[in-house]
Order: structure tokens, then sequence, then C-alpha cells
């Protein structure tokens, strides 16, 4: 009980009702179930008294500060992830927002709404996601299901802040208008307007990528190639690193392009009818056992698919291109040059290709190679410039013909959006593996080996696996799997190995990025989850740390002039008058409880409940 009854009384001090509920099944324990869900701590303490097993709940909607809950299942065959990332890919990423964990694997994502009676209850809203709104409630942290698994908050606390559930924004007002409220008027009020997103700011590595999928949206909206363009050319001047006006006709062209009904790509052939001579097959006896070789041993294995992932800014591009030299001279890569052995590798230079829907060759790339001691006879591409590189897609007869003539060791794809068309569905498994297929098979034909760079999604508190949930398929296409981000410590970033099919992932390698080279630091033992939990977690301090200090202080100060101590209210309304936000309040008398610099008296009054200095 004590756990539980702790965290309720936490939840109701920062404004969230609650009410008991049975683990069985999740039902109240009230006789009037959610309408007497509450804040007052005498009727909270009253309730664990009387059913001491239960578990808390918060109430959605307005006796808890207009949230919203989107409720993702995980079960049953259900994945309401891969339909969440798939809205965000279409619609809009969401917020950063506070995020729960439940006991069946799912996730509760909260989100504040100026209204939530506008936006009802409702099951399925998107597959495996349901609606939590006025009238509804959650089953939160510390909470205990059915299979003795938790409900847990991500970022590992034992509470939540209103002021960390951010507002939602229009991703995700458009999600819980599917819930019934008539958005139709709206959504055909300007559709080009509609298209145009608030981002004064896109990275350097996804600027032909975010402008790609605005042209896009505008073409299922119907608009006209012309008057995207104009949306476009107007929406990247609104950028502080605009696109050159070349770039932009390209991308809104091959936007529109890919949208054409007669394309012709590897869906819209008729297979015909096979052969009896097509059709064999062999028995294994007639199969030749070989082992697995490696392009960089223990991280890239030959002839297969490898990704390297991670959001933008984090070194991706600069990894690939030292890659790409050291691999087309013939020296150790920056996987192995933390090795005892590093100064002993010998590899034949190889001949690497690689194609980058980013960076343009004549501008950045030749230059970065060069400087980094690439062989550059030995490494080909097609220009960003170059017409052509628009029929480089997964899939398409252009790229086979093109491995097939050439032949290459290695290729190489930066990022992984700008070749697999507009038309892909990154949450259907069946269409990305078939999208893939080609990459497979230019190993098997062509002893190519593949290595696809590519943007994870921003979900809080992802690692591994769950930041490339933009696609059902990709994790598990991939042999071996490499993310990238940064570490706590300024300037240096990792290379995190989070799968590989053929042995244990190799150690996570340390790097800098100096003058947009990728420089070997050191190794670690750490993984892509702990440095995503570390960095979230030094964001939230440095953020929060000034605030919550100078709460702490003047809390202190307040009791030293008060040492009989103080009503709850009456030091809330103190700080505030002080500028002090009632956030960071809440977190200072916190910390100050747990630090035991403080303690809480039981008054028996209107306000039951008296601060005092131990």
């Amino acid at each position: 009980m004590g756990a539980i009854l702790d965290a309720a009384l936490d939840y109701a001090e920062a404004g969230f009702s609650v009410i008991p509920v049975r683990p069985s099944d999740k039902a109240p324990y009230t006789a009037h179930g959610l309408k007497e869900a509450t804040t007052d701590t005498e009727t909270i303490r009253e309730w664990w008294t009387r059913w001491p097993d239960a578990n808390v709940a918060i109430a959605c909607g307005k006796p808890s500060h207009n949230i919203v809950v989107l409720d993702v299942d995980m079960k049953e065959k259900k994945n309401g992830l891969r339909s969440i990332n798939a809205w965000q890919v279409n619609h809009g990423d969401f917020p950063e927002t506070v995020v729960a964990n439940t006991p069946s694997g799912g996730l509760h994502f909260f989100f504040r709404v100026a209204d939530p009676s506008l936006y009802k209850n409702r099951v399925e809203a998107i597959p495996g996601v349901d609606i939590r709104g006025d009238g509804a409630y959650v089953v939160v942290y510390p909470s205990a299901g059915v299979n003795g698994k938790w409900y847990t908050w991500r970022r590992g606390v034992s509470c939540i802040e209103i002021e960390e559930i951010a507002d939602a924004n229009a991703s995700v007002l458009e999600l819980l208008e599917l819930n019934g409220r008539d958005s139709a008027a709206n959504r055909q009020q300007d559709a080009a307007k509609k298209q145009r997103v608030d981002m004064h700011h896109v990275p350097e590595g996804q600027r032909n990528d975010t402008l790609f999928r605005f042209a896009s949206k505008m073409v299922g909206s119907g608009i006209s190639r012309d008057a995207a363009l104009e949306a476009a050319r107007a929406e990247v001047a609104t950028w502080d690193n605009p696109l050159p006006d070349f770039e932009i006709v390209k991308t809104v062209d091959s936007a529109y392009n890919s949208y054409e009904p007669n394309e012709e790509n590897v869906y819209s052939e008729i297979e015909p009818e096979p052969d009896d001579d097509d059709i064999v097959v062999h028995t294994l006896d007639e199969f030749e056992e070989k082992d697995i070789e490696w392009l960089i041993p223990g991280y890239v294995p030959k002839e297969q698919i490898t990704i390297v992932a991670g959001t933008g800014g984090v070194g991706k591009t600069s990894v690939w291109v030292s890659l790409v030299a050291d691999l087309s001279s013939g020296k150790a890569t920056v996987f192995e040059k933390g090795s005892d052995t590093a100064q002993y590798v010998q590899r034949k230079p190889l001949h690497v290709m690689f194609f980058s829907g980013e960076d343009t060759v004549e501008h950045v790339l030749r230059k970065k190679l060069r400087q980094e001691g690439a062989i550059l006879k030995n490494i080909t591409t097609i220009s960003l410039e170059d017409k052509r590189f628009e029929k480089i897609l997964f899939g398409s007869k252009y790229l086979e013909a093109v491995v097939a003539k050439t032949k290459p060791d290695v290729i190489i794809f930066d990022p992984i959006q700008s070749f697999i068309g507009s038309k892909a569905k990154m949450a259907d498994r069946n269409d990305i593996r078939q999208r893939m297929r080609c990459l497979i098979e230019f190993g098997s034909r062509y002893h190519t080996t593949s290595i696809i760079v590519m943007h994870t999604n921003k979900q809080q508190g992802a690692w591994g696996r769950n930041r490339m949930a933009d696609s059902a398929d990709l994790w598990d296409i991939a042999r071996s799997v490499i993310m990238c981000g940064d570490t706590e410590t300024d300037g240096v970033k990792y290379l995190s190995h989070e799968k590989c099919n053929y042995a244990k992932p190799g150690d996570t390698i340390l790097f800098k990025t100096d003058g947009g080279h990728a420089t070997y630091y050191m190794k670690s033992g750490l993984k892509d989850r702990d440095f995503v939990l570390a960095t979230n977690r030094v964001k939230k301090q440095r953020s929060d740390a000034p605030d919550v200090e100078e709460a702490e202080e003047m809390i202190m100060s307040a009791l030293m002039e008060y040492p009989d101590g103080l009503f709850t209210k009456e030091l809330e309304t103190l700080l505030e008058d002080g500028g002090i936000k009632t956030w960071a309040i809440r977190k200072a008398k916190a910390n100050l409880k747990t630090r035991k610099k403080i303690k809480y008296l039981k008054t028996g009054t209107s306000d039951p409940w008296k601060v005092k200095k131990t």
C-alpha cells in the first residue's frame, strides 16, 4: 500500500485527480466510479486504508489539467506503435511529452488540450490506438498488472508535473479529431497552406527529406505541381539554411513523378505465368556451406545489409564519409582503430559507390573525401544535380542496371528516405521488404555490401529497435544495426552496435567529428539505451536545475523565518509571489523531503498539511 498511496498523494498534489482501481480488471473500487476521482488527500488516505491492495489511476480530461491520453496497444497481434509512427510520418511528429510503459508492453502518451470535451473516448481510433479523454482514466505508476509487471514512467521518475506534459500539436489534434469531431471542412480550406510546417531551422541532413514529404502531402491533397512548387519555395524561404532552387524544383518534381498513374516500377508490373523450366528447387545436400565473411570484422558483414541510424546532427554523414575514405584506400576504419591490431589491418582498396540525397558531390562530398585521404578513382556515384539521380530508387530497373554494370564492393545510401519512393508504406512489412529485396539480391549476385543511413524517429525515451519504429521491417531486414548519437560529453558521439545476426554485437565506438571528420576516441561498454537515458536526464537536469535550486533556497529561507512551519498553500503562494514557478516549487519540496531537509505535518484544518524545517 505504502508506495502506491505515496504516489497517489504525489499525483493529487500535482493536480491530477485519482481513484483506486482493482488490480484484476482495473475497475474502480469506489461506488460511483470515476465521478469520485479527487485530489483531496484525506479522501485518498481513507481509500487506501480501506483498499490497501488498490492500484492508482488518473482521471483524464477536465479533472486533471485537461489531459488526453493516447493508449497504444502492443498485445494480441496489435502494433499500435507502428500505427503511431506511421501517423507521424504522414501527419508530422508529435511534440516531446510524458510517456508511460504499460505492463503489457504498450505505451501511454500524455497531451494537454484546451477543451477535452471536444475529443470523446474511442477504441481503435487508428489500429491499436485508443483515445482516453473526459470520462476515462488510465492506470499509472507504481501500479502492477495481472502479469506481475509494472506501469512505469519512461523517464524513470515517481511522479509527473503538468508542465512536463506537452500541448497537443496539429498532428495530435488531427488524430484526436478522428474521434468523431468533423474536421473535414477545416481540411478542405486552403489545402496548400495546411501543408506548411512551422520550422525555421531544418537540420542539414534532413532538408531534402523534409521537403520531399512536404511536396508528397500536397500531391495527396490534389494540389497542382505549379502551386506546390510555389508553396515549397515559400516554405524553404523561411528556413535559416535554405536549399538552392534547382534542388527545390528537383525534389518537387520527384514527388509528383512518383505519383503519376503510369509510373513504371517493380509493383506495377504484371507477373507472367512461369514456365516449367523456371520452376527449380534444390535439396539441401546440393548446397555448399559457407562461413560468414566480414567487410569490417564484427560490425559489417559482407554482401549483407547494414543500417547506420540516428537523429539529425549526430555525425552520421561524417561516419559514412570516413568509411568510404578508409575502404577506398585500404585503411583501418573507425571501428577497427581502437583495436590492438589496427596497425596490422590489411585490405585491398575497394570500389565504393555512394548515393547522397542530401549533399552534392561538387559542393561538399568530393572535398570531404579528398581531405579524408580517399582514393577518388575508387569511388563512384551519380551527382544529386544529375537528372538520372531521380532514377536511383530501390527496386528500380535503373539501379539494378547501375549495380550490374559497375559491381561495387560497397554501396551506401544516405538517407533511405530518398530511395524508397514516395509511395512507400513505412509501416507495411511486406511493402518495405519488397522494396529492400533488391539489396539482398545485389549481395548474392554481385557480392555487394549495402550500408543504409537512416533518420530515426524522435520518440522521447526510445532506444534501439524502437528508434527505428517508423518501419516495421527495416530492423529485421538488416543483418547489422548501428545506432549513432550524442554522449553526455560535449563533442563526443557514439556508434552503438545494437544488432548482429552473425556474432555478438561489437563494442560501442566513441568518436569526435573534428572539422567534420569522424575521429576515433575510445571504446565503451555502454549501449544506445544508456546514452539516450543519460542524455535525456542531463538535458532535463540542465533545464530544470536553476529554477529548482532557487525554489529550494527560498523554501529553506522561508522556513527559517517561520520555525513552526507554513501551510502548503501559504508556502506555495509566498514562493509564487516571488516569481517561482509552481512546478519548480513542487520539485524543490520533493527534493528537500528526500534529503530530509523538510517534513510534512498533518493539521486537521482546511489546508491539512504543514511544511516544517527538520
